[in-house]
């Protein structure tokens, strides 16, 4: 069965996918979290708490700002494309100072084409090798992203190309400062192994949870090629920013990430008329016949 979500349900019809001049939802999350970040690293570089509860903090608050890279990437942060760009090149330095958002986006719109298909899907890494390596994996999704973005380099858009370049030099100029005055402590526990954590993180949540174990790729059967996670609402949401419902980012990508509940719902019938892969909050497979039974249960 050969089917296109995207075409099916994403239509500019569609008032769930349609982009509004400026998502206040996504902005207001950005703000508070951002928030969060910056009053986390004054208190530890103060000293007024142990640095160690800001590693921790700053390395939630980066796993939340990838939400705002992730929409940024798909446009749904407005209808503005300097906003989307520079919000997401402005929390991508903070989450994951060593890759640009062009560079990001580039890779992130490659898994969307190819999902599930090996090699030619990035993410693929993170669902690969034998268990004990896949918390490795996760952490090193960025890794992977290098060694299959930097053969293709020279032949990406000179725009990109540059982003990236100014984007680790920036980064190193402030190692470089921070080692120069003795502060290099402060950015290593404050802002990269934070970052490592973030991205051990989203290889988890948004990589792992949603694709290991299928078959099916966005190119033969694009409902089997990501798994909906049903119950546990609302902490689960919370917990995973959404991605509890990342089947329906894959088949309405566009759509912006507060929504996606609301459109789950709009187009569920015509979702399960498909068949797609359900599963209880701890992956375990339930058939949609008793997903619709849990749902009429809780009704």
């Amino acid at each position: 069965m050969k089917a296109s979500g995207s075409e099916s349900f994403g239509s500019a019809k569609d008032p769930d996918a349609t982009i509004p001049p400026v998502a206040w939802p996504s902005i207001k999350l950005f703000v508070d979290v951002l928030a969060v970040w910056l009053a986390s690293t004054a208190l530890a570089a103060t000293g007024t708490w142990p640095w160690v509860v800001s590693l921790v903090l700053n390395a939630v608050a980066g796993y939340v700002l990838f939400t705002i890279s992730h929409e940024a990437t798909h446009r749904a942060l407005g209808r503005s494309l300097a906003l989307n760009e520079w919000l997401g090149r402005a929390v991508n330095f903070l989450f994951a100072p060593h890759i640009s958002f062009r560079f990001l986006r580039y890779m992130h719109m490659r898994h969307h084409r190819c999902t599930n298909q090996d090699e030619h899907d990035p993410d693929y890494y993170s669902s690969g090798g034998p268990a004990w390596l896949l918390p490795i994996r996760w952490a090193t999704g960025d890794f992977n992203y290098l060694r299959i973005y930097l053969p293709l380099f020279s032949s990406r858009p000179r725009g990109e190309q540059v982003e990236l370049i100014v984007t680790w030099l920036l980064m190193a100029s402030i190692v470089a400062w921070s080692i120069a005055t003795g502060h290099f402590f402060l950015v290593l526990v404050l802002w990269i192994l934070p970052s490592r954590i973030t991205l051990f993180l989203l290889g988890w949540t948004f990589d792992y949870l949603p694709h290991y174990g299928l078959e099916s790729s966005a190119g033969n059967d694009p409902i089997r090629a990501t798994r909906h996670r049903a119950g546990g609402e609302p902490l689960l949401t919370l917990l995973l920013m959404y991605q509890n419902y990342h089947l329906l980012h894959h088949l309405q990508p566009r759509v912006p990430f507060y929504r996606y509940i609301r459109a789950w719902h709009r187009h569920e019938d015509a979702y399960l008329a498909r068949r797609p892969v359900l599963v209880d909050v701890w992956g375990r497979p339930i058939s949609v016949d008793a997903y619709l039974r849990r749902k009429r249960a809780s009704a």
